[in-house]
């Protein structure tokens, strides 16, 4: 039985009480003190944003060789929501790189460029699905950003400010398991999302 919009909503809702709730009981960092909870949303959604960035790819390149419409439309919800993700995630970003290094931009640093990149091109792609009023169209644009955005991490230089994982790397395993926690909720959230948004079959 398809999840109706207002209890996926509900649904979210609860999973953000979670991570609050999860933010608020979790311990401090030794480097990074208080600011390391806000790290979790923060690094959640990135990490959230490039799963359903690939997600939409993979779902593209079902559609175009199983020629199954379901799978397009899941390549477009998934698209949709992967750019709403990211652009919270470059908000929280810089709102972060400010608080914490006093800079709204710190291009010196190879994931702010990243995550300014992927916010440049991701609408673009986005807009010439729009254009092309076409999914199998959408299905090889979302195949094509999908494969740069797993290029761009995958040959990123290392941190040359930014904490080199500083949640999923502590030795503090509560830090550990709220940063996975996060992770997991916010996933579950951006899946009900897809979910709600997408065509009916």
């Amino acid at each position: 039985m398809p999840l109706s919009k207002k209890k996926g909503l509900l649904l979210i809702g609860f999973i953000l009480i979670a991570i609050l709730i999860i933010s608020v009981l979790s311990p401090t960092e030794s480097t990074l003190g208080n600011w390391i909870k806000v790290l979790y949303f923060h690094a959640g959604l990135a990490i959230v944003g490039i799963m359903i960035f690939i997600l939409s790819g993979i779902f593209g390149l079902f559609h175009l060789v199983s020629k199954k419409d379901t799978f397009g439309k899941w390549s477009k919800s998934s698209q949709k929501i992967a750019l709403s993700v990211w652009i919270l995630n470059g908000f929280i970003s810089t709102f972060v790189t400010k608080m914490i290094w006093g800079k709204w931009l710190f291009l010196a640093e190879p994931r702010f460029k990243i995550t300014i990149f992927i916010l440049l091109i991701a609408p673009v792609f986005y807009l010439l699905s729009l254009w092309a009023r076409d999914k199998k169209v959408t299905s090889v644009l979302n195949m094509i950003l999908a494969s740069v955005v797993t290029w761009l991490y995958a040959t990123a230089s290392s941190a040359v400010f930014h904490p080199t994982d500083p949640a999923r790397n502590s030795p503090n395993m509560l830090i550990r398991l709220s940063f996975f926690a996060t992770v997991g909720l916010l996933f579950i959230a951006s899946m009900i999302l897809i979910w709600i948004i997408k065509e009916p079959d």
